[in-house]
């Protein structure tokens, strides 16, 4: 017997190996397990010839195109296809069921009242080719002309009429199909080379591809799907192209996203959509971390209120009012000409007001600036909602102000005890403390819901359901649905922000796992609530949220090479991959995210000094020749439409689109808005200090970098709302609370809900898309996508 000794490296890598393998395995087996999860193949044997369309509405129930133009259905209960028509030559499956087709005699058919029942439809004017249907009150065609033509139901039981009015909606352009998508009803085309665009009108169709297609079904106007010419599946998501399948014969998606399609071996393939599961649990003894903001001046602090995110604001005792600058990191004084300062407050939107020392109230203008807005009675305690609704009480005497066209008109809503009020953030609810210094909600100047039976001497409100509030005993409680939560004790003051949200208030209360976070993503589902240590006059800060996001987990790819040694000067991008870039030589390149690359674009109408993408894909340019200054619209894949022009000695400094129906510029010190009703027509707005503007894709709010080079939001030519307190020189915004900036300093911020983040140094240009990805070329000239996913 023969005994061989393993030296123990060897046993340990054997081990190794074997738990390797082990792994692989099960992975390799789960992997085909969710592939199978997601594809169901089934193979069509019975159909003679072969398959050249399917189509389908919600869930299963599709259809089948034959290559002898017969129509087949999928019965889900007989588990086969039944046979229904011949002679097609082609055919629609609408949202609602409605199903449609086009017989070889050009005629529209919809199948009505019985499983096999169909009844003409056209009147015989159009010879109808390809057929799309939203439901059954709207029915799109082209005929052999490649015009664009719409069947509209009318029914008016008076006149028993039960019939469909068909029109010309197009004839001048090329239709060489059309897709109703059934989310939203937008139009997809077809069009000019085969390209795929959205049709807005006969005058703006927004090219989406720059590749032919031979077909396209759309869900809405940011999700659709094409097969090319080489029989390639693909899939457009927030403006990004996603290679699905090659050998596709025809494609079709459902109502639920799920994609159906038949393959060169006539197989029938459905690519199922998992459902969601999100969690939503939060434990509320996990408040266990805290963010100090240090607070050098010894003066004892009285208050404490928040806005959105950080947007702290503080006054002492001895009646100083102080802002925490995020990106500095550190307070500022504010107001120095109105103090003694004895109340303020922060509005959900950043607006900030205080009650000066004569009692009256003052509004922030600008960075430095306030204006009065209120100069009678005694204002003793002040409370915002937002801009557009501020509540004052002297005690005794309650009060709202109402904004309109740059004046507040105020009136008395009731005479009681009035000790401090609270306007909610979420619903505009008022909560107070009155009579015994409980706490109520008021619903009329007859009618307040007590809400505590024990003291309190400070609340602050989200909701009619969700407060939180100080009692004499300084502990911190949270009120949610009827519920009081023990939070705190030794709380001198406290607030809450709005980036607190529950989606359904009528459930248990959800709170989930508690962190410290550098970066809040733009989900509503988190709260930050603030309070101060009555001994240590210390700011403390605990953030529960339900999804954490690490800057420094974001995966970066550089996957757009750009391969001309000019330098690039700025970048835009509207839904995901949607990637413009302007040289450092004026010129313009378009990503392609099927070829892969950038491709010059608007080459006879440089130089090109600004453009600007919307969340549509429509393309704007500002281009400068020797007289004027130009604004052109991309109306098609290689062509540009006028908009407006000034005179060369009047430049447009910057341009921001937020979708075909509204463009901004800045000229001469002038904010001008572009607004288009079957043309555009231009409007000066205001007068003032723009340098660069930016209208948010997600609420078309506008933000702008104005006065000392500070970031605003612009509200109307009275209102500006403060948003940097540090100098930027480039922005781009998707919400009220949602926008990122390029300092001075070449640093990339991000602001979410009123907090200042940090992303990366020595940036050039930036942008964000739709979908919540940022765009970044460095000094390098090297482009970088930071995703969220």
């Amino acid at each position: 017997m023969v005994f061989y000794q393993i030296s123990l490296n060897k046993l340990l890598r054997f081990i190794g190996t074997i738990i390797i393998s082990i792994l692989i395995i099960y992975s390799f087996f789960n992997d085909i397990n969710n592939f199978n999860n997601r594809i169901s193949k089934i193979e069509v044997i019975s159909l003679p010839g072969n398959q050249k369309k399917i189509d389908v509405g919600y869930g299963d129930d599709y259809w089948i195109l034959t290559e002898n133009n017969e129509l087949y259905h999928k019965s889900m209960m007989l588990q086969k296809f039944v046979y229904k028509r011949s002679d097609v030559l082609d055919f629609a499956v609408g949202l609602d069921g409605t199903v449609a087709y086009i017989d070889i005699n050009n005629e529209v058919y919809v199948r009505s009242m019985n499983a096999d029942w169909w009844y003409k439809i056209a009147d015989g004017s159009y010879a109808h080719q390809t057929i799309s249907i939203c439901d059954y009150k709207t029915i799109f065609t082209t005929n052999d002309n490649f015009d664009f033509i719409k069947g509209v139901y009318d029914y008016k039981i008076d006149d028993k009429l039960d019939m469909y009015n068909w029109e010309y909606v197009d004839y001048y352009y090329t239709y060489y199909q059309v897709s109703c998508a059934f989310w939203d009803h937008s139009i997809w085309i077809r069009g000019s080379e085969e390209y795929a665009y959205l049709y807005k009108d006969n005058y703006t169709h927004i090219p989406r591809t720059e590749v032919e297609l031979k077909q396209v079904k759309a869900l809405s106007e940011q999700y659709a799907i094409g097969v090319d010419y080489s029989n390639n599946l693909w899939e457009l998501t927030m403006g990004t192209w996603t290679w699905i399948r090659n050998n596709v014969k025809s494609a079709t998606i459902n109502y639920n996203g799920n994609i159906f399609y038949i393959d060169n071996t006539n197989i029938i393939v459905c690519f199922k959509r998992p459902p969601d599961r999100k969690q939503t649990t939060i434990d509320v003894n996990s408040f266990n971390k805290e963010v100090n903001l240090p607070f050098p001046n010894n003066t004892g602090i009285m208050k404490i209120d928040v806005g959105q995110g950080e947007d702290f604001w503080i006054l002492t005792e001895n009646y100083k009012l102080y802002h925490w600058n995020a990106i500095k990191r550190k307070f500022i004084r504010k107001a120095k000409d109105y103090e003694p300062i004895y109340d303020f407050s922060v509005g959900s939107d950043g607006t900030v007001i205080i009650s000066d020392y004569y009692h009256d109230i003052n509004i922030r203008s600008y960075i430095d600036s306030w204006n009065i807005i209120y100069g009678h009675y005694d204002n003793r305690n002040i409370s915002i909602c937002d801009l557009n609704k501020i509540f004052t009480t002297n005690n005794y005497m309650l009060f709202v102000g109402g904004y309109y066209k740059d004046i507040y008109f105020w009136d008395e809503l009731d005479r009681n005890d009035y000790y401090q009020i609270s306007c909610a953030f979420h619903d505009k609810s008022l909560w107070f403390i009155g009579y015994g210094h409980y706490i109520y909600l008021y619903v009329n100047k007859y009618r307040k819901i007590i809400r505590s039976e024990v003291p309190f001497k400070q609340i602050k409100a989200l909701s009619e359901q969700h407060a939180i509030g100080i009692d004499y005993d300084y502990i911190l409680w949270e009120y949610i649905n009827g519920t009081w939560t023990w939070i705190r004790n030794n709380v001198r003051t406290a607030s809450i922000n709005y980036n607190e949200y529950r989606k359904d208030h009528h459930t248990e209360q959800d709170k989930s796992c508690i962190g410290v976070v550098k970066r809040l993503p733009p989900d509503p589902n988190k709260l930050h609530s603030c309070y101060i240590h009555p001994f240590t006059e210390h700011i403390k800060a605990f953030i529960i949220i339900l999804n954490i996001y690490d800057v420094n987990s974001f995966n970066k790819t550089q996957n757009f090479p750009f391969p001309d040694t000019t330098g690039i000067m700025k970048i835009d991008v509207g839904q995901g991959e949607d990637l413009w870039i302007l040289t450092e030589n004026y010129e313009l390149y378009h990503w392609d995210g099927i070829e892969r690359k950038f491709i010059r674009k608007a080459k006879d109408y440089g130089p090109i000094y600004d453009f600007s993408v919307g969340p549509d894909g429509l393309a704007v340019i500002v281009s400068r020749s020797p007289i004027n200054n130009n604004v052109f619209i991309r109306s098609d894949i290689d062509s540009w439409e006028w908009i407006y022009g000034s005179d060369v000695r009047v430049p447009i400094i910057s341009i921001s689109n937020c979708d075909y129906n509204k463009i901004f510029t800045i000229e001469d010190r002038k904010l001008i808005v572009c607004n288009y009703d079957n043309a555009y027509s231009c409007d000066t707005l205001k007068y003032g200090i723009y340098n660069q503007i930016s209208c948010a894709f997600n609420d078309k709010s506008l933000w702008f970098i104005g006065s000392g080079h500070y970031i605003y939001l612009y509200i109307n030519k009275y209102i500006e709302i403060i948003r940097s307190e540090v100098p930027f020189k480039q922005i781009k915004a998707l919400s009220e609370q949602h926008v990122i900036g390029i300092d001075y300093d070449s640093t990339l911020w991000e602001y979410i809900n009123g907090t200042w983040t940090g992303i990366s140094n020595n940036v050039k240009s930036a942008s964000i898309n739709y979908n919540d990805d940022i765009f970044y070329v460095d000094n390098d000239n090297i482009i970088y996508k930071i995703s969220k996913n």
